[in-house]
């Protein structure tokens, strides 16, 4: 409960959407929505409702494996994402649930990274299900940073008032 009160207050959208944390596990999180008001005119769910629903679940195991990896408080920015609209389902209630793309051994070299150098790169793949089917697929990568060791601290790239190399590759 706590963790859905987070994602309320920190991404009011989420909050309208009635987004909730269903599970979370040491290698997965699971997100429930209630999208039936979001239905279009064919009667099925809402195709940018549903990219919204799989990027905060897949942004949401960036910011699990950020804290499992002992950054709590480590930026993930969403770098990359394909989605793919799998089957149309017409059932009131959507779960988006992200794993990882390679499991253990890509957390661990994940998390190797970031001890050594502040920054890494997360692959999560991320599916949609509704009515017992997946509707939607998802596969994106998150940049995430320590801002401890950022060059730039908590500032976004394109607020950063010194521009070096690194902040204009957004590196």
């Amino acid at each position: 409960e706590q963790m859905t009160q987070g994602l309320a207050n920190g991404v009011p959208p989420a909050a309208l959407q009635g987004f909730r944390i269903a599970q979370v596990t040491q290698d997965s999180i699971s997100i429930s929505a209630p999208l039936e008001h979001t239905w279009n005119g064919a009667g099925i769910g809402f195709a940018g409702s549903l990219a919204t629903l799989v990027a905060y679940t897949g942004a949401s195991m960036a910011g699990q494996a950020n804290k499992r990896a002992g950054y709590p408080t480590a930026n993930a920015f969403c770098a990359t994402g394909t989605i793919k609209y799998v089957d149309k389902v017409a059932d009131p209630h959507y779960y988006a649930t992200a794993r990882i793309k390679g499991g253990e051994e890509a957390y661990a070299v994940f998390e190797k990274e970031m001890q050594e150098i502040g920054k890494a790169r997360l692959l999560c793949e991320v599916k949609c299900y509704s009515g017992g089917k997946v509707c939607v697929e998802f596969e994106g990568s998150w940049g995430c940073n320590d801002p401890a060791r950022s060059k730039r601290g908590n500032v976004r790239y394109s607020q950063c008032v010194h521009r070096c190399c690194s902040c204009i590759a957004g590196v």
